[in-house]
């Protein structure tokens, strides 16, 4: 499993489009990629915020587009504490990703930590 990406995203509110991120040599012809975000659910907040995860094939000139929706405030789930949240892709391996990109669109700012991991599988 590569890191693509670990740390902490200043999230605006609105709209925000975030540098891609290379991801050759990753994944080889004729393998799926797995792509995976975690991050923490107790940061959301209150509103809909939502990531939008594209996926390059051609060095970063285009993107198709997956995303998901969170709806803050997040509450603590069974045993009383805020579970991560995630949001993870499975790319056929009829395509090789060469970029990962990240935009958000977020209710107010906030601060927001992230891992970003791709395997080929």
């Amino acid at each position: 499993m590569a890191a693509i990406f670990s740390g902490s995203l200043t999230v605006s509110a609105g709209a925000k489009t975030y540098a891609a991120i290379p991801v050759n040599g990753i994944q080889t012809t004729g393998q799926s990629l797995q792509v995976d975000i975690v991050m923490p659910g107790n940061v959301f907040p209150t509103g809909l915020t939502t990531l939008i995860l594209g996926f390059s094939y051609d060095g970063g000139t285009t993107y198709k587009e997956a995303e998901g929706g969170y709806l803050g405030p997040i509450l603590p789930g069974k045993g009383g504490s805020i579970q991560d949240q995630a949001l993870g892709f499975l790319i056929a391996n009829s395509t090789t990703v060469t970029h990962v990109r990240l935009k958000t669109n977020a209710p107010s700012a906030f601060t927001l930590p992230v891992s970003v991991s791709a395997v080929g599988v």
